[in-house]
């Protein structure tokens, strides 16, 4: 049995930690910082909104640049550096005294660090498993679920025990940590022309699940032809819709619930709940996609997530928001792997950390227009309601 084997699952392991460290600590953790941080430092939620959209938008602006480099240069030597900047970024956010340096520090330097992961790991991982590429991203992806909901409950342990500085710091070392292991432990796809056809090849192929079996590693389009595409573009612009909702959530989620005097304890469980229940749509997700179609179930799950913020927009209590939480993070978690897994179809494996990486663009968008609305219809309004519709 050779090593190319288990390296495998090696490998999509390696990327499900990278991941959930990574985007772990934004997604899961900002939620919870939110409310101490912008408290004690006087902060608007818009303002504090803003910290959390300029690191979306920095990590979307930078990607395309981190996946070119993966695609021309190496994963490995992408991650080392990025991992440097994202621990970095966070942990000098712990000092910061004044609202330009948070956003220097976090928004800034820890988003530089965070491009460096959705693009390349995808990308990494659609070449190894080219038979199944959905399932494969979804497992890496399902890493920021798991990611999430670990760090949201430490990250209230950490700043009831020791504040919210002392919090940044351990998640600094935390980066750290998890960016090294993905150095050590991740390695290029090097197949020859005969291997590559032969993982392509599909035996009892479905034609109406066709799209979902079809590798297109022998022709790459080059990504200056692929930004030339309507593909492309409605890609981007599905990336856009879904991580407005998405990235809404997470910021304003725990913030909703201390509002209507949840515990702290119990809103934190809210947002550990949404991740946990990623993991399940994340892995359903990438596993229904390949075998039904890709497009397909994009449109589920946005259809899904719409009703599930209309039930958010309602509730009251604690009941529903855990009812909410539940469904969101399921249904939420079904579309993630679809759009990777789509633009492979469309544009081949070849080039794909940077055109993945471009249209990760898309969600710098929607992660400033989510949680920015929604801040400044609070801070305007004094309610989400209108937001959450």
């Amino acid at each position: 049995m050779t090593r190319h084997t288990f390296y495998p699952w090696i490998l999509l392991s390696t990327t499900a930690i990278v991941n959930g460290v990574a985007w772990g600590i934004p997604q899961g953790t900002f939620g919870i910082f939110f409310s101490p941080v912008s408290e004690e430092m006087g902060w608007s939620r818009t303002a504090m909104s803003g910290v959390f959209s300029t690191m979306l938008l920095v990590n979307a602006s930078v990607g395309i640049f981190w996946g070119w480099l993966s695609d021309r240069w190496s994963v490995r030597g992408t991650i080392a550096i990025t991992g440097i900047l994202m621990g970095l970024g966070i942990f000098l956010s712990s000092f910061t005294t004044s609202l330009w340096q948070i956003y220097i520090c976090f928004g800034l330097v820890a988003g530089i660090g965070l491009g460096g992961t959705a693009g390349p790991l995808s990308a990494l991982a659609m070449r190894w498993f080219q038979k199944r590429p959905a399932m494969a991203i979804s497992i890496g992806y399902a890493g920021i679920g798991a990611g999430s909901a670990c760090l949201a409950i430490l990250a209230e342990r950490l700043i009831a025990f020791g504040g919210w500085r002392f919090a940044l710091q351990i998640f600094g070392y935390m980066a750290w940590a998890a960016y090294f292991i993905g150095f050590l432990l991740l390695r290029e796809f090097r197949a020859s022309n005969r291997q590559i056809k032969m993982n392509c090849e599909q035996p009892n192929v479905d034609p109406g699940v066709a799209e979902t079996q079809q590798t297109t590693e022998d022709y790459s389009m080059p990504v200056y032809e692929a930004l030339t595409t309507r593909a492309f573009w409605t890609l981007l612009l599905m990336v856009v819709i879904a991580t407005m909702g998405m990235f809404l959530v997470y910021v304003h989620l725990v913030p909703r619930a201390l509002d209507l005097n949840i515990s702290t304890a119990a809103a934190a469980l809210l947002l550990t709940l949404v991740a946990l229940m990623e993991i399940v749509g994340k892995l359903s997700g990438g596993v229904l996609g390949d075998r039904f179609g890709y497009k397909r179930l994009f449109f589920i799950s946005m259809l899904l997530v719409c009703l599930t913020m209309i039930w958010f927009a309602a509730s009251s209590n604690l009941w529903m928001l855990l009812l909410f939480a539940v469904t969101f993070g399921i249904f939420n978690g079904f579309w993630t792997s679809q759009f990777p897994a789509l633009a492979g179809f469309h544009f081949g494996t070849r080039h794909l950390g940077t055109i993945v990486g471009a249209m990760l663009l898309g969600s710098g968008i929607g992660g400033v227009l989510g949680p920015m609305m929604a801040g400044f219809v609070f801070d305007s309004s004094g309610s989400y309601r209108v937001a959450f519709v």
